[in-house]
């Protein structure tokens, strides 16, 4: 083995057990910590168990996307599908987020709706007094 060949794995190792802390360690313990610095608005919840509850849920989202998604999108495109698939989840994560503040405004404003319209149909079927 030379030396061009022992440095070049080297590198290789080392990027990939970088990646691999990133992905796998870093940010799942990320969103545990967003969602028990969060917690504060639920009382109740022991801190503890909230995190655990936040390393869980980050963990199974990254690790599908990491684990399944991912690998599949390299190894069937050569690394070009890479891109795409990255602003593919990024705008569904933008239009997610839009619609999570979106949705209970938009239902509120149903329900108001719907709830006039019957109050006004029933104000119009009431009887009146005095008129034939």
């Amino acid at each position: 083995m030379t030396t061009q060949s022992a440095a070049s794995n080297f590198d290789t190792r080392h990027a990939i057990t970088g990646w691999l802390a990133r992905t796998v360690l870093f940010v799942p313990f990320i969103g545990a910590i967003v969602f028990a610095a969060s917690t504060h608005v639920i009382s109740g919840i022991h801190p503890v168990l909230a995190m655990a509850a936040g390393l869980l849920t980050a963990g199974a989202v990254h690790a599908v996307k990491s684990i399944a998604v991912r690998p599949v999108v390299t190894a069937t495109t050569a690394g070009a599908g890479n891109v795409p698939v990255s602003i593919m989840e990024d705008a569904v994560a933008t239009f997610l987020s839009v619609m999570a503040v979106v949705l209970p405004i938009l239902a509120a404003a149903i329900v108001i709706f719907i709830l006039v319209l019957i109050s006004w149909w029933l104000w119009r079927k009431a009887p009146t007094k005095g008129i034939p």
